[in-house]
């Protein structure tokens, strides 16, 4: 389990991630949204992705990125935790 923008959520049910820029209806930009979709079973909502928006197309993907180099030390540290046992 890993917290990510205030949101607690299982790391390992991962299955797709993306950015999504968000238009108004004059196609004007507003944001971007990263997109975390998750096992079915890994949410008590119906929609089974979790949403985060940001200002910027670019800091959606800082995000992504610095969501993946967080899933990367957990897994890195279980892994050490594995060998030492």
């Amino acid at each position: 389990m890993i917290v990510f923008e205030e949101t607690a959520f299982n790391e390992t049910r991962i299955v797709y991630m993306e950015v999504r820029d968000n238009y108004n209806s004059k196609k004007v930009y507003y944001n971007s949204t990263l997109s975390i979709f998750l096992t079915p079973d890994s949410l008590p909502c119906h929609t089974g992705h979790l949403d985060f928006d940001f200002e910027s197309h670019q800091q959606a993907i800082t995000k992504m990125n610095e969501l993946v180099k967080i899933m990367q030390a957990r897994e890195e540290e279980l892994l050490k935790l594995h060998y030492i046992h």
